[in-house]
């Protein structure tokens, strides 16, 4: 297999690990981690950012033409759906159904993946877990791949590729695939939390952290045994930690590790993608490096071979396609033709009279069809006034976006529900919100930045919250964003 790229398109950096498949062994040739130029934006910039990062490959020597992107958790929409008991074939409708029915972005705007989970019993049907982006990021990513000379193979998300590595591990070390095990995945202030149910990614959620502070580690937890509780009554059971894996960048401070270690003890395994057995190095010092790009290297590993179910984003899981029944009943109409003009062809005026009869027959068909047209006129310019209507449509993606980044953390504001909709009168976007606060004064923080950011925070009344004795104080947010 010819050399192939993975690129971690994360927020922070742009980590590309570039690797050989031979000999039933993946031989990582070279790690780069490019900081994102102040020149070019990412998200209006396609070319500029495609014209940077060939540059970037070029000077670093990396010669593979074939990529694969995986996105971070933070970038896509996951969702966790009951979906009826049905064949496999019409899994991937019943997940555009329910897609459409829960997304505030038309889905016909999104690019959708899932991964079917094992079912918890018959009486609550079969689970699915959705990924989603919008169609426009994709077309985005590609023209910055167009641009950078590179082919793009596959769009993964970061949780699944970290999956890889993690049950490749456990695999190699005989663990009961059956028992459920926490993955931790830390590089830099970016944390992601997954939990893996036979040998498949079942839950994923992400959030930052702050590793010299203390509070910050101590939110991080708290974001931990909420997933597990969140997983839990999503499977109407209690969810019981056995193993927990952690990956992180060697050189990144300690703590979050030792948190670990004293909440799970004996459960928890630090976990090197460099000591795969089927992950060789050319450079000592490459191996260092592995772990902070655990979702480049795991995606590599998916693509090459993979263990895990995963999601792409370029090749998502779609019906089959339907069979065309028109061409069989034409085969047949024709043979039956043959089959008449053979058995009546010494009597022509029985010969006519059928094609006569035919004749009418078509005739019938097309004045039907005509009708049928006429009748499909005013719902196809319903349809284009419906997609006119979308495409003024708020982008709830990149609103949520713009608001995190003026969110203090979790660790001090944590949003119970968010709602994004397009404004009755004036402002770009109307953002709804349940919170809770550790304090009046965290919540004051907030709808200051927001209001020095351009948002015009309608006052509100907290009061107190009692379901989360960290967070005791409950707030509703209702913003819209006027610039």
């Amino acid at each position: 297999m010819p050399g192939l790229i993975a690129i971690d398109w994360n927020h922070d950096a742009c980590d590309v690990v570039e690797a050989e498949f031979a000999g039933g062994r993946v031989t990582v040739e070279r790690v780069l981690r490019l900081p994102w130029p102040a020149a070019v934006d990412r998200e209006t910039d396609p070319v500029g950012m495609g014209v940077w990062l060939r540059e970037q490959l070029t000077a670093a020597g990396v010669g593979a033409r074939a990529a694969v992107l995986v996105l971070p958790r933070e970038d896509v929409v996951t969702r966790r759906l009951d979906l009826p008991n049905a064949p496999d074939e019409e899994l991937p409708e019943l997940v555009r159904f329910q897609a459409a029915a829960r997304s505030a972005t038309p889905v016909d705007q999104l690019v959708i993946d899932f991964i079917p989970l094992p079912p918890v019993s018959a009486e609550l049907g079969r689970p699915a877990l959705m990924t989603s982006i919008e169609q426009s990021d994709l077309e985005r990513l590609r023209r910055v791949c167009e641009a950078a000379e590179l082919e793009l193979l596959s769009l993964q998300v970061s949780p699944f590729a970290v999956a890889e590595i993690a049950v490749r591990c456990e695999r190699q070390h005989g663990e009961d695939p059956n028992a459920i095990t926490l993955i931790v995945f830390q590089a830099g202030t970016r944390v992601e939390l997954s939990i893996l149910q036979q040998l498949g990614l079942v839950f994923t959620h992400q959030t930052r952290i702050t590793p010299s502070d203390e509070r910050s580690i101590r939110g991080t937890m708290a974001e931990i045994n909420r997933s597990t509780v969140t997983l839990g009554q999503m499977m109407h059971t209690t969810i019981e930690v056995e193993r927990v894996c952690l990956i992180h960048d060697r050189d990144v401070e300690p703590g979050l590790e030792q948190a670990l270690a004293e909440r799970f003890g004996g459960k928890l395994e630090v976990v090197d993608p460099a000591a795969d057995a089927a992950v060789s190095v050319r450079e000592a010092a490459t191996a260092r490096q592995l772990a902070g790009m655990a979702p480049a290297i795991g995606a590599l590993l998916a693509h090459w071979q993979p263990t895990v179910p995963k999601v792409d984003f370029v090749s998502p899981r779609r019906p089959p396609p339907k069979k065309d029944v028109r061409r069989e009943r034409l085969v047949k109409s024709g043979m039956g033709a043959a089959a008449a003009v053979l058995v009546l062809g010494g009597a022509a005026w029985i010969y006519a009279s059928r094609l006569d009869a035919h004749i009418r027959t078509l005739e019938s068909q097309n004045r039907e069809l005509t009708d049928t047209l006429q009748q499909a006129q005013e719902p196809l310019e319903a349809h284009a006034r419906v997609l006119a209507w979308q495409g003024e449509m708020v982008r709830p993606l990149s609103e949520l976006d713009r608001l995190q980044k003026l969110l203090p953390g979790t660790h001090r504001v944590l949003l119970l529900n968010i709602r994004v909709d397009r404004p009755r009168s004036g402002g770009l976007a109307h953002i709804k919100a349940d919170g809770i606060a550790r304090t009046d004064a965290d919540i004051s923080t907030l709808f200051d930045n927001l209001t020095t950011n351009g948002y015009l925070v309608q006052p509100q009344v907290t009061e107190p919250y009692k379901l989360d004795p960290d967070y005791p104080r409950k707030f509703t947010l209702d913003a819209t964003r006027l610039k």
